[in-house]
């Protein structure tokens, strides 16, 4: 069985999301880039003032890698909902 998730897909989970918290109003693309913003800021506060090495450590405890996925999916979020 096919088990790949197309982006199609990704985004009608995202609309359904949206939409059963009546949120579309809110989703301006304004808005939307606003947010995509500060949650990529977000994201980099994890790197920032880090090493290569610092990061790769960082990246071995379970915790610190969920904290930069939760993140990134919060900007993938956006960016598909834009």
């Amino acid at each position: 069985m096919d088990q790949r998730t197309t982006v199609a897909a990704l985004r009608k989970r995202i609309s359904n999301f949206r939409d059963e918290r009546n949120w579309l109003k809110d989703n301006t693309p304004k808005n939307l880039a606003i947010s995509i913003s500060v949650e990529a800021a977000e994201l980099l506060e994890h790197f920032q003032w880090k090493t290569d090495e610092q990061i790769r450590e960082a990246m071995k405890h379970r915790a610190k890698k969920d904290q930069v996925s939760d993140e990134l999916a919060d900007v993938l979020i956006l960016c598909l909902g834009f």
